[in-house]
């Protein structure tokens, strides 16, 4: 039995092919299994067996396009064919010899990209660093100053409070130190 099969889509000026239709399942006659054969040549897997499918990308080439080429040959003399193709692999070559530099101009305008927000996260950075320092120098200044005060402080009343010396030959300009704790330096913390 044969029946005609319809144009893909409405605009297709294919002529229409005739198909033979086949009953739905055919009954599989049974064969007992084949034994495994010494051959050199292995059974070709299911996946790898080439199927017939209706793809157009696997049709024939259609007169329509034969057509086309044709007339395009016909519109141009050889002289603008080789012209053409000298043109096309002259293109490619070109390609082919830039194609680092293009991929470091690519780069290059992709870190042009990410330049603002790391200009941003750089000057967030440097503000925050800023502040610190500041905040430092402040504790450090006013650690400095009490320790300074204090020390002051102590030895005016230990000279006032000693009196003058004892001793007529004594000095009072290179008196002995009076022993005191060691402090630590503030900028010396565990």
């Amino acid at each position: 039995m044969l029946r005609e099969v319809p144009p893909r889509h409405e605009g297709d000026a294919r002529p229409l092919r005739l198909r033979a239709e086949l009953p739905a399942r055919l009954p599989r006659p049974r064969t007992p299994p084949r034994a495994p054969t010494l051959s050199r040549t292995p059974s070709r897997p299911p996946h790898l067996i080439a199927r017939r499918t209706e793809d157009p990308m696997t049709d024939p080439i259609s007169p329509d396009w034969l057509a086309a080429v044709a007339d395009w040959l016909e519109g141009i003399d050889l002289l603008q064919l080789a012209l053409g193709v000298a043109a096309l692999v002259l293109v490619i070559r070109l390609l082919v010899r830039l194609w680092p530099w293009l991929r470091r101009v690519v780069a290059l305008v992709e870190a042009l990209g990410t330049l603002p927000g790391f200009m941003e996260r750089t000057d967030a950075s440097m503000r925050r660093l800023r502040r610190q320092v500041e905040d430092d120098h402040e504790r450090l200044h006013d650690e400095l100053h009490e320790e300074l005060h204090g020390e002051l402080h102590d030895e005016l009343r230990d000279e006032l409070s000693s009196g003058p010396p004892t001793d007529p030959g004594a000095d009072p300009e290179h008196c002995a130190p009076t022993p005191r704790p060691r402090r630590r330096a503030p900028w010396s913390r565990p």
